[in-house]
């Protein structure tokens, strides 16, 4: 549904976006070496935020930002709530989210 609120137009919207995080970011620590994971709900957010970052720093048709909103409606209408370990990557500030299973849709079902 679309709102006032996410907008993807302009920096004003940023704060709304990065509302959906909750304290730690959406990461939580598990196990006697409290290991990272992160939720997938917030990595599938996250990624379309940072394209929206992008998008304004430079040049992007207004087709762009559609497809934005479009794919923030869709993360948070799935709620994925696998936990994804994170694996650090020396000499990057992100980590690496391999080997998880996620429990998935039949899309042929679709098609």
């Amino acid at each position: 549904e679309e709102t006032v609120h996410y907008r993807v137009y302009s920096n004003g919207g940023a704060q709304d976006w990065e509302s959906i995080f909750p304290p730690g970011g959406g990461f939580i620590y598990l196990g006697p070496q409290d290991r990272p994971f992160g939720l997938s709900m917030y990595h599938q957010h996250h990624c379309p935020m940072s394209l929206r970052e992008a998008a304004i720093a430079g040049k992007a048709t207004g087709h762009v930002f559609h497809c934005l909103s479009y794919l923030r409606q869709m993360v948070l209408c799935e709620a994925d709530a696998t936990l994804e370990p994170v694996i650090p990557v020396p000499d990057n500030p992100c980590a690496e989210y391999i080997g998880v299973a996620h429990v998935c849709r039949d899309w042929t079902q679709v098609y």
